[in-house]
């Protein structure tokens, strides 16, 4: 067997040619493990792989003297990333051009009329005027580590495992993983496994044939595997996939082929896998409850989304957003701006839904509430609730605060007699003895002059 080393930006690289005998069985398995046909293909993804690395780098790279700015387009025509002086140019933010393809935003460079794709009527909050990466909002880093890692996924095939809370926006980065991506021409299918019967999830994701069962329609079904088809396939809730189909989905993803229920042969499909969960599928792999095997196929690059309780320098920013889209989006209802009293309080409740929550939240306060101006009255009352506690409060246990509290009234009480400790100790309503354990206790009795002590 000869092998033949080549050495490419990203670091060397080992690849065989000219296999023959025993070890050709051996390469197959390789090339069929990552989803490769042959040599070629390696070659390609290293290529893709290099890309994906590179492509910050790149752009941090490039003069700065390139009047007109910069931008990088991947091989279908979608802007990868646009620097500052690119989007100024455009009069749009570089976030607002990520995921856009190219050659209709120069179209409208031409027309002088730079722009985000105008949405249709009656589409729903999924198709917001922004697409890709530009589609997600927030300025904090944990946000912005997921939108770099979503980035450098779009230039691969390689399978994503997305993980994050409820409400986290998992099927946003699926959606913008697949737009900047080179099949982002091809079908984008979606599936939530939660929300299927187990019964039915076998034809739903692999299609059935002619005659399969009674009732089966004539011809067959074809199922979301072969929808998805050169295109990408966003599995959600994957830890919820009964064991049974776990094994065929560990078949898809290390073969290529699906086998619908009734047919006699299996069916090739070229399809691009991203999945995401909100349970710890690593758990599940190490107590049986989740396919070993499956789930290190699934976390080949993974990326974790954080609750908005962790981000809540994001949440001013998401609310001033979703207002916004409101306000659009319902023309017939007056404007509504928000105070800064009001996003304080948001931004001290926990969001135990997340980003979905807070919209959700707002979205009724905006059609319920005649205020032109949201304050903390206007919020629902677990929040206004919020607004009467001091603001750190909930960064302390109750036995400080109980402390502080107790201390500064003992203060109090010592001002008002003159330092007086008998007074105060009766002014409080406190046994001599306890109020002496407290003053030894919050150090007080030393800036207490002993002729003032009293009886």
């Amino acid at each position: 067997m000869a092998v033949a080393r080549g050495s490419y930006p990203g670091g060397p690289v080992a690849f065989t040619a000219g296999v023959s005998g025993r070890n050709q069985s051996e390469t197959a398995r390789f090339l069929a493990e990552f989803g490769l046909r042959n040599l070629d293909d390696l070659k390609a993804y290293i290529r893709r792989l290099e890309t994906a690395v590179n492509v910050s780098a790149l752009a941090d790279s490039l003069p700065a003297a390139a009047g007109e700015g910069v931008s990088i387009v991947g091989s279908g025509g979608r802007i990868l990333r646009a620097d500052g002086a690119f989007a100024e140019k455009r009069g749009l933010p570089a976030e607002a051009l990520t995921g856009r393809d190219v050659r209709q935003v120069l179209e409208e460079i031409a027309a002088g009329s730079p722009r985000v794709a105008p949405k249709r009527n009656g589409e729903g909050d999924s198709a917001d005027e922004a697409t890709g990466l530009a589609a997600i909002h927030g300025h904090s880093k944990e946000i912005q580590k997921a939108k770099q890692l979503a980035q450098k996924a779009a230039a691969t095939d390689l399978t994503v495992l997305i993980t994050g809370e409820s409400g986290t926006g998992k099927e946003l980065f699926a959606k913008a993983i697949h737009q900047m991506s080179p099949r982002s021409t091809r079908p984008y299918v979606a599936i939530n496994c939660a929300a299927i019967p187990e019964s039915l999830m076998e034809a739903e994701m692999f299609g059935y044939a002619s005659g399969a069962f009674t009732g089966a329609k004539r011809g067959g079904n074809p199922g979301k595997f072969e929808q998805a088809h050169r295109g990408t396939i966003f599995l959600d809730e994957v830890g919820d996939l009964a064991s049974l189909l776990q094994g065929k989905l560990l078949r898809v993803l290390q073969d290529g082929e699906i086998e619908k229920i009734g047919a006699t042969t299996p069916f090739n499909v070229d399809v691009r896998v991203i999945t995401a969960t909100n349970k710890k599928l690593s758990s599940m792999a190490e107590t049986g409850r989740f396919r070993r095997d499956l789930y290190y196929r699934l976390n080949v690059l993974r990326i974790h989304l954080p609750p908005l309780r962790e981000r809540p320098e994001d949440i001013p920013l998401l609310a001033t957003i979703f207002l916004d889209r409101f306000n659009r989006r319902y023309a017939g209802l007056a404007p509504r701006s928000i105070t800064s009293e009001a996003l304080d309080v948001l931004t001290r409740y926990s969001w135990p839904g997340n980003v979905r929550e807070l919209q959700n939240t707002l979205r009724s306060v905006f059609s319920l509430e005649d205020a032109r101006e949201i304050k903390p009255e206007h919020l629902p009352p677990h929040l206004r609730q919020l607004a009467r506690v001091p603001r750190g409060l909930g960064q302390k246990s109750l036995e400080k605060v109980v402390e502080e509290v107790e201390r500064e009234m003992i203060l109090e009480a010592l001002r008002a007699t003159g330092n007086n400790r008998a007074k105060s100790a009766r002014l409080l309503g406190l046994p001599r003895s306890s109020f002496y354990e407290k003053l030894d206790r919050y150090e007080l009795a030393r800036a207490i002059p002993d002729d003032t002590a009293g009886d």
